[in-house]
C-alpha cells in the first residue's frame, strides 16, 4: 500500500509495503498501480508542476512543526526478492520491485517503509530517475539464514618448475525458516587476472552464472519453506612462486 503525505512547511512519504505469504512470486510487470484505494486530494497534472487539491479541511497551527496530510493510498503491485552477499553481510535483505511508479506522481522526499504493518526503517524517494522500475529495501529478514564457511585451504608449492598453485573454497549454507517458498539471490566474487603469467580457475554449481568482466558470481534460487540449500564456490590461482598474491 503507497500513502503519500505532504505537509504545510514541506512533504514527505509514508510508504507501507505489505506483502502477503503468497506474494514471493513475480507478478506481471506490465500491470499497472490500481485507482487511489483512498483519494483524499484531486490531482491537477500541468505542463510543468503537479498540484495536489487537499479535499478534506485540516487545521495546521502556526507552530513551526510539521505537520502530515494524507494525498492519497494506491494499492501497488510489487515483485518481492531477497537479496544477500554473504562475504560481506551474512544477512538477507528483502526488496521490493515497482513497476510504472511513474503514474503515482510521487514527490521528492523521505519514506518511511513498512512490511506486514511493521515499520522496518526510512528511505530516500526519488522520482527524478529514469529507470523503469523502482527498487526499495524492506530490511534484514532473520527468517532467511545464510553462512559462508571456508574450506581447509590447499596450496602446491612445487620442488621442480615456475609456478605455484593456491586453491580456495567456500561453502554457502542456506536455510528458510519461513512459512512460503522465497526468491533469492546470491552474489559472491572470484578474482580476476589480467596477467598472462597468472591463471584462474573457478569451480561452482551448475545453477550459478559468472560475469567473466567482474568475476562475480551469481545464483538465483526459489527455496521452498523449511528447507537448506548448499552452494560451493572453489577457485584455483597459479602463478609464478616467484610472486606473493593476496586471495580470499
Amino acid at each position: 500500500m503507497l500513502q503519500a503525505d505532504q505537509t504545510s512547511t514541506g512533504s514527505t512519504y509514508n510508504r507501507e509495503s505489505r506483502a502477503s505469504s503468497t506474494k514471493s512470486t513475480n507478478v506481471n510487470k506490465k500491470q499497472k498501480p490500481t485507482a487511489p484505494t483512498i483519494s483524499q486530494a484531486d490531482i491537477n497534472e500541468n505542463p510543468t508542476n503537479i498540484s495536489f487539491d487537499i479535499k478534506l479541511p485540516y487545521t495546521i497551527p502556526n507552530d513551526g512543526k510539521t505537520y502530515v496530510v494524507d494525498i492519497n493510498q494506491y494499492d501497488v503491485p510489487a515483485t518481492y526478492r531477497y537479496y544477500c552477499v554473504p562475504k560481506i553481510d551474512p544477512d538477507a535483505f528483502l526488496t521490493a520491485e515497482i513497476t510504472n511508479w511513474e503514474e503515482l506522481n510521487l514527490l521528492p522526499g523521505e519514506a518511511n517503509l513498512f512490511f506486514e504493518g511493521t515499520f522496518v526503517g526510512k528511505s530516500s524517494l526519488n522520482p527524478n530517475r529514469t529507470q523503469d522500475t523502482l527498487f526499495l529495501s524492506l530490511g534484514r529478514d532473520k527468517s532467511i539464514v545464510i553462512e559462508r564457511t571456508k574450506q581447509k585451504d590447499f596450496n602446491k608449492r612445487p620442488f621442480i618448475g615456475a609456478n605455484r598453485t593456491e586453491t580456495r573454497t567456500f561453502e554457502i549454507a542456506i536455510r528458510n525458516k519461513k512459512t512460503q517458498t522465497i526468491h533469492l539471490t546470491i552474489e559472491d566474487q572470484v578474482p580476476l587476472s589480467t596477467d598472462k603469467d597468472i591463471e584462474v580457475e573457478v569451480e561452482t554449481d551448475k545453477e550459478a552464472k559468472k560475469n567473466n568482466d567482474t568475476g562475480a558470481v551469481t545464483w538465483e534460487l526459489d527455496l521452498p519453506p523449511s528447507t537448506e540449500k548448499k552452494l560451493l564456490l572453489k577457485y584455483q590461482v597459479k602463478y609464478p612462486k616467484d610472486r606473493t598474491l593476496v586471495l580470499e
